[in-house]
């Protein structure tokens, strides 16, 4: 899972350890489905962010590798739910059937409740390792953003206003902004501000940070449905790109990167690796 940008062979171990403790108590069926997506292909993208902005803060990885690791299964989790019959109906995810296609509905359902709890698991044990306040900190600002105030408010958010909504209304780009904002961006947010929170920067960098976080998240989601768009399967779902159109949702990603750019350049911190990384994200369509 390595690229160019971060070094990722620490987590790569953590995430193996991780699965051999989980398959020693666990019903064979339901860690086969945690394995299978654990291991789906994905960029690993939010302990990415994380990796490298705690390079960019001098934060060891000793402290930072059980947040990366617990953001990513909070980010599989939801993806197993989100391809659920019941919400976005999807078969395959990456090339792959998906999980509930491969263990049925009821298994894919544990596996991301568990995959949930394990990034708990992960967290208070690290806490319990070394009692700080910053870890606790830490903790609390990612559980928040996986919850009603984050991920989880912005799925449902979306899954209201789709079922309400046939077409577009005055409002609907402020709600779609809202709801990419939560969904899409609260855990993107969380993997550059957690090695903030970790290591103690002033307040002004912190949000300097935080900024350059929602940017990537909006972008981040942008790019996935100028991808959809492009390619068809997003069968006329009500996305910023389908209410702006493709060339204006370009233009705002490049807004939004330029954005980040002069961010960066407000950061008294060496950050080439971080940015680098992050242009790659934004560039993915364009």
């Amino acid at each position: 899972m390595n690229n160019a940008f971060v070094d990722l062979t620490s987590f790569d171990n953590s995430l193996s350890l991780f699965l051999k403790k989980t398959k020693v108590n666990c019903d064979s069926i339901l860690f086969s489905a945690i394995e299978y997506a654990l291991n789906g292909g994905g960029k690993r993208v939010r302990p990415s962010l994380m990796l490298l902005t705690a390079a960019v803060l001098d934060v060891p990885q000793s402290i930072v590798i059980p947040y990366a690791l617990a953001i990513e299964c909070i980010h599989t989790y939801s993806l197993i739910h989100d391809d659920l019959p019941a919400m976005d109906n999807d078969d395959f995810r990456r090339g792959r059937p998906t999980v509930h296609k491969v263990f049925g509905e009821a298994i894919a359902i544990l596996a991301g409740d568990a995959l949930l709890n394990s990034a708990y698991e992960i967290l208070l044990e690290q806490i319990l390792e070394n009692t700080n306040q910053n870890l606790i900190e830490a903790s609390f600002s990612l559980a928040k953003a996986a919850g009603v105030f984050g991920m989880v408010g912005g799925q449902a958010s979306e899954l209201v206003f789709s079922s309400a909504n046939e077409q577009f209304d005055k409002n609907a780009e402020k709600n779609l902004f809202e709801i990419y904002a939560k969904k899409t961006g609260a855990l993107i947010i969380e993997s550059i501000s957690i090695p903030c929170i970790l290591a103690s920067i002033p307040p002004i960098h912190f949000q300097t940070f935080r900024s350059i976080g929602r940017s990537l998240g909006l972008v981040f989601q942008l790019t996935d449905d100028i991808i959809d768009t492009i390619s068809g399967v997003d069968d006329g779902e009500l996305t910023i790109v389908n209410y702006i159109g493709i060339d204006s949702a370009k233009n705002l990603v490049k807004e939004k990167q330029s954005e980040i750019i002069q961010s960066f350049s407000n950061l008294p911190y060496q950050t080439i690796s971080l940015s680098k990384y992050i242009n790659t994200l934004c560039d993915r369509t364009i």
